[in-house]
Order: structure tokens, then C-alpha cells, then sequence
């Protein structure tokens, strides 16, 4: 049987002058599809790759004949059982050598396309991740270095704001150094409505209003200037300034420790941590001098009080007693004749008697410090 050069186009399912590359890609894709091999060497995929083979071999060959002998020997792989091949006969033009070798070929190539394939799926992989590794290298170092710049900035107090500095912070400032407090007010409120995220305009308007006695204003200011910096040692001065002034001594304690944690060198801060500490004991009923003396020996409120309550901070020798202003006639009147000399049960000790806090002083302190003037009980 003559296989024609249009009917191998055909079998390959081709158009006529199909190129060489066309040719074989086709005659790859039939074979493989109808390998006997992958068919349980069946009759029927047998024959249609013999026609296959042949085909392809007609298309390939110099022979310039328009037909070529289709024999089932010449198109038979070298894989198949042999009983199969003794039952063909070879063809003058495709041989059986020829045939197999054709078989292991195209196997040979499939394999070979196939690791090609995944050396190339594994490169892209791989680029795939050095390129995810790069962008995740980049964006931590930019992100580090948007975290020192803001560092820098907030250490320089550098504005990060690129438009011109507005003239009322400058007009303000100018007030307040002559003591118009009120004008400086105003300046900085303007200042803040063109721009409500300078801490420094609420940080200089509650120094004002701390000038001005207005303590609840500066210590709102104060904390809205922490909120917009909360790195900024001023910001906690101007707080411990107001609690100061609203007499909440602790609270101001605590802010003015907190100026020197991010200053440490901050001269201000160490003189009103110091004086709001004896101002504690002052409210206590300690007096000035002995609460003075009492925190420059031991530091903190409550090593101070210890100390006085054991007696181991000298005061001053008066026969005075000092009482608040609720005290009631009787004991003004037991005072007076204490200061007469009616009740001589010793020596006259001092003590100031104010508001007594009782979390911090207990009743034995109390009854430890009355008996030493010798009252009667």
C-alpha cells in the first residue's frame, strides 16, 4: 500500500506544505498519543502509529517519489514484543532499525523537553523569590530608615512640615519675654488654627496660662502637647507646672520625674521635682524649713516622712502650736493656755497640724508625734 505525500499531510493532520517544524511537532504530538505503549500495545493503536510513523518519515524523506510502501515492520518501536514484529514484513524505504531508533527518539526528546520544562519552572521560582526577598530587604530598610529620621527629628525638634513658620508663635514669644501673657495667648491660639499639630504652640500657650494662674487651660495645653510629642521633655514641664499650681503635688511629682527620664541634665525639672516634694509634707503639717531639710537628706516623700514621723529631722524650738482654720473654740482655747504655760508637762515642742492624708500617715504616727508635747489625753 502507497502512502502519498498529500495523504501523509493528512494522517499528520497538516496542510499541504506545512514547514518542517510544523512536521514534527505534529508527528511528536501523534505518536506519543497513540504509542503503543500507552495503550496495552493494542491492534488499533498499533496501526494508527504505524500510519503516524510512516507519515512522518514520507514528509522527511529525500525521496522525491510521490508515494512510499506503509509496512508495519518500519514503523514498529524497538519496545514492542517481538512475536508483533515477526508477524510484519520490513519496506524497502523505512526500515525496522530505523523505526525503533525513531521510537527511542522522540521517547529520548519527550524526556529531555520534560527536564527542560522543570529547569525552567525551578528558575522562574527561584527569581520568583529573590525578587519577594529584595522587596521585603528594601521595605525593612526603608521602614528603619523612616524610624531614624523620625527619631532625628523629634531629638532636633524639626518641624516636618515644608511650608514657611507662620509670624504669631515669633509674635508670641516676643510677648511673653515683656509679661503680656493675654496678648501671647491670643498669638498662639492664632498659630495653633493654622497649624493644631506644632506641639511647641501648645506647649508656649500653657506656659502663659500657667504665668496667668490658669491652671486647668495650661494643663489642658500641656497634655495635648504630649499627645502631638510624647518625646518632648518640655511638654511634661508645662504639665507638672499646672498640677503644681492645682496643688496636686503627687501628680506633678510624677511629671516632673518624667522631664528628667528624657532629660536628665534638666535644672528646672530637678528644683520643682524637689519643691513639690515639700510641698507634700507641707500638707501633711510638716513646716517648710523641716520638710526642706527632711527631702535634701532623703530624697523621696516617703523616706522624708518616715524620717520625721522617727523624730530624726531637727525643727525648730517654739512653744507655738499652729492649728488650720476649721480647728473649733475648744481647741483654741486648750492652745491658749498652752502658750499662758496653764499645761507645763514639759518642754515646748512645735508641730503644724493641717489636712493629714491617710494614705500616707496613720493614726500611730499621729499619737507618736502628739506625745511628745505632753498634752494631756
Amino acid at each position: 500500500m502507497g502512502l502519498s505525500k498529500s495523504e501523509a499531510y493528512s494522517v499528520l493532520e497538516l496542510p499541504l506544505g506545512a514547514s518542517y517544524e510544523e512536521i514534527r511537532s505534529s508527528y511528536k504530538r501523534l505518536a506519543l498519543k497513540w504509542h503503543p505503549d500507552k495503550h496495552n500495545n493494542s491492534q488499533e493503536a498499533t496501526k494508527k502509529f504505524q500510519e503516524v510513523s510512516s507519515a512522518y518519515k514520507r514528509l522527511t524523506s529525500e525521496d522525491s517519489d510521490d508515494e512510499i510502501n506503509l509496512t508495519p515492520v518500519s514503523t514498529i518501536p524497538a519496545f514492542m514484543t517481538a512475536e508483533l514484529r515477526c508477524k510484519c514484513r520490513p519496506a524497502h524505504n523505512l526500515s525496522e532499525a530505523e523505526a525503533m531508533k525513531n521510537a527511542k527518539e522522540l521517547i529520548e526528546e519527550e524526556e529531555r523537553d520534560r527536564k527542560k520544562a522543570e529547569k525552567r519552572r525551578a528558575k522562574k521560582k527561584r527569581n520568583k523569590e529573590r525578587k519577594k526577598e529584595k522587596e521585603r530587604e528594601k521595605k525593612a530598610k526603608d521602614e528603619k530608615e523612616n524610624i531614624q529620621q523620625q527619631k532625628n527629628n523629634k531629638k532636633e525638634n524639626i518641624p516636618t512640615t515644608t511650608k514657611a513658620p507662620p509670624k504669631e508663635p515669633i509674635k508670641g514669644n516676643e510677648m511673653a519675654n515683656v509679661g503680656n501673657y493675654q496678648a501671647a495667648v491670643d498669638l498662639f491660639t492664632q498659630a495653633i488654627n493654622l497649624d493644631a499639630k506644632d506641639f511647641r504652640f501648645f506647649g508656649n500657650r500653657s506656659y502663659c496660662y500657667d504665668r496667668m494662674g490658669q491652671y486647668e487651660k495650661a494643663l489642658q495645653d500641656a497634655d495635648v502637647a504630649i499627645s502631638l510629642a510624647p518625646d518632648w521633655p518640655k511638654g511634661y514641664f508645662r504639665r507638672g507646672r499646672a498640677l503644681a499650681g492645682l496643688k496636686l503635688y503627687s501628680d506633678a511629682e510624677s511629671s516632673f520625674a518624667q522631664v528628667l527620664k528624657l532629660d536628665k541634665h534638666c535644672e528646672d525639672a530637678m528644683f520643682e521635682l524637689a519643691r513639690v516634694r515639700v510641698q507634700q509634707l507641707e500638707e501633711m503639717g510638716f513646716p517648710q524649713s523641716q520638710s526642706e531639710a527632711a527631702i535634701q537628706a532623703y530624697g523621696t516623700v516617703q523616706a522624708a516622712l518616715e524620717a520625721l514621723l522617727a523624730g530624726k529631722v531637727s525643727s525648730p524650738v517654739s512653744t507655738e502650736i499652729y492649728v488650720s482654720d476649721g480647728e473649733d473654740d475648744a481647741q483654741k482655747q486648750q492652745i491658749r493656755m498652752v502658750e499662758n504655760g496653764s499645761v507645763d508637762d514639759g518642754p515646748g515642742r512645735s508641730l503644724w497640724v493641717g489636712n493629714v492624708n491617710p494614705e500616707e500617715v496613720s493614726e500611730r504616727h499621729l499619737v507618736q508625734l502628739f506625745s511628745r508635747l505632753n498634752l494631756p489625753p
